[in-house]
């Protein structure tokens, strides 16, 4: 009867303990992990949103962006999603992004798909937050999107950019 019990006890004790830790350390729904060895799993319907307002900088240091009619293009092509702009003339250039934001980022793959089809020769720099903020002033950048507000105005001051509202850009 002894044993019968301890087969009982034992398990129990076990499962209580693990949920008892897991509840300590914050780990959602520990009950049903332990007995189920269910996972948590992520809404794969569930993406990023955009939010608030966006920037689209280009240096014109930069040989992409040294001539004024380069410029008036790429912003024509970002503002109109491409739609009548030839960008073959346009020298190459990367856009760079963080990587702390998904939505931006996914936004800006989508951008280089477009500014590509309209003839660009573009890339995709994705950085860490505190990597892009650190080149924007020393001017290490062909050109940068980002969320208003991520730099200030005299770390831009030599660019021309096109501030873009994420409504618009969800459309896009």
């Amino acid at each position: 009867m002894a044993k019968k019990i301890r087969y009982i006890i034992i398990p129990a004790a076990t499962a209580a303990a693990i949920v008892g830790i897991a509840a300590f350390f914050n780990v959602p729904n520990p009950a049903a992990d332990a007995i189920t060895g269910a996972t948590i799993r992520v809404d794969a319907a569930q993406t990023p949103v955009l939010e608030g307002e966006y920037i689209f900088v280009m240096n014109r240091g930069s040989a992409a962006f040294a001539e004024a009619d380069h410029v008036k293009k790429i912003k024509a092509a970002v503002e109109a999603n491409g739609a009548g702009e030839d960008l073959s003339l346009v020298p190459s250039f990367s856009l760079a992004v963080s990587k702390s934001d998904p939505a931006l980022e996914q936004y800006a793959k989508k951008l280089c798909e477009v500014l590509r089809d309209s003839g660009a020769d573009v890339r995709l720099q994705e950085y860490e937050k505190v990597m892009l903020r650190s080149r924007i002033p020393a001017g290490k950048y062909d050109a940068f999107i980002a969320s208003r507000g991520f730099t200030d105005a005299e770390a831009v001051k030599n660019s021309d950019y096109i501030m873009l509202k994420a409504e618009e850009m969800e459309g896009r």
